[in-house]
């Protein structure tokens, strides 16, 4: 399959290009993560694809408008 017919299918299917797509898939994974684990955001990077926790950090921010660490003390189960 070329590139071309890749990028087609995916913004036909889900209305975002492959690369948009795996990160919200990443993100999801690292949201679930965060607020089901306590596992630290370093771990969490690792698991979700990230090999710098800086820029998974900065990348999470982007997508979810909080920090990991703040997204996970205002998501807190009580």
């Amino acid at each position: 399959m070329s590139r071309s017919q890749l990028t087609r299918i995916c913004l036909h299917l889900y209305g975002k290009a492959p690369g948009e797509r795996v990160k919200e898939i990443k993100m999801d994974r690292a949201r679930m993560y965060v607020l089901n684990t306590d596992l630290p955001i370093t771990l969490i990077a690792e698991r979700v694809g990230y090999e710098n926790s800086n820029t998974f950090s900065t990348a999470f921010t982007n997508f979810f408008g909080l920090s990991p660490h703040k997204f996970r003390a205002k998501h807190q189960r009580k």
